[in-house]
């Protein structure tokens, strides 16, 4: 089931890292045309290496400028590193925001379960409760625990088998909803894992391109002089800073993301031992009553 806040929000911070990207493009510093491509090779009166470093200086007032004059290849990458620098974002605020309701809302049932005066009572009012991993908990377990006096209503077996096959049934009914519930959690981090894992080396790419490049500018030229080979360099140099952009955050989303997956998870399995305990102690309580019944039945009849 898809939670709609945690969609609303992914949809909302991608269209506003989109908007920026945009805004950024439409700079009026941002003079786009072929050129940038080098697919216009107009003879001029300067040298090669000259109109290089005067394209560099007049294009310093625009990063993005700089960034696209290495070529086709080098463009590409930059849009794929941008991509995947909106979509890291996206994913890392608003995992986290759905993490810290999660983990209030789990908060805010603890605390209901405990003021309840039975699990009848609550589980009457489950509906008016936030959804949450607990609640979901909570109403697997008590499903479990009708089913099972269903099958103690209607079977002759021995009291000791039927409470160990009962709490044996309610944990791993218990155990496969944690399961549900950690992925649950855990969707949309595979994004940030991969943007982490390989933003940094198609950020490389882009630079290893922009760098054979210059050095295929050096050998058109003949001069291997630094205000030949920098402004080439600086250029290819720009996928790798547009790489680390796009890892960092995904990083440290995924870090953080991962531990407080962890707290709750470890609310979860506080919250299941707790309830498996007021269950056997249910069945337990229900075991001694059924004998009692029992024993003033054969009192009764003697």
């Amino acid at each position: 089931m898809k939670n709609p806040v945690l969609t609303r929000s992914l949809k909302l911070i991608f269209l506003f890292g989109i908007l920026i990207t945009v805004v950024l493009l439409l700079n009026d510093n941002f003079s786009f045309n072929y050129t940038l491509w080098g697919a216009q090779d107009t003879p001029t009166q300067v040298s090669q290496v000259d109109q290089k470093v005067e394209e560099s200086s007049s294009a310093s007032s625009s990063f993005l400028t700089v960034a696209f004059r290495g070529g086709p290849i080098v463009f590409s990458v930059l849009l794929i590193l941008i991509v995947l620098s909106i979509l890291s974002w996206a994913v890392f605020i608003s995992k986290l925001i759905f993490l810290k309701n999660t983990y209030i809302q789990n908060d805010e049932f603890v605390s209901t379960f405990w003021k309840s005066r039975s699990l009848n009572d609550l589980n009457a009012t489950i509906n008016k409760i936030t959804p949450s991993p607990m609640r979901e908990l909570f109403c697997t377990g008590y499903n479990e625990i009708l089913k099972c006096s269903s099958i103690k209503d209607s079977s002759n077996i021995s009291q000791q088998v039927l409470l160990s096959s009962s709490m044996e049934r309610i944990e791993r009914s218990l155990y496969k909803t944690k399961i549900t519930e950690k992925s649950k959690l855990e969707k949309n981090l595979s994004w940030l894992s991969i943007s982490a894992s390989t933003a940094p080396f198609i950020g490389l790419f882009g630079t290893v391109w922009g760098i054979m490049g210059s050095f295929e500018g050096i050998a058109l030229t003949g001069s291997a002089s630094l205000a030949a080979v920098a402004p080439g360099i600086s250029e290819a140099l720009t996928a790798t800073s547009f790489g680390l952009a796009a890892a960092i955050p995904a990083v440290i989303g995924y870090n953080i993301s991962n531990t407080r997956i962890k707290k709750i998870m470890i609310q979860l399995e506080g919250f299941s031992s707790d309830f498996l305990n007021i269950i056997e102690r249910y069945f337990v309580t229900d075991k001694d009553k059924s004998k009692d019944k029992k024993e003033e039945q054969q009192d009764s009849a003697e």
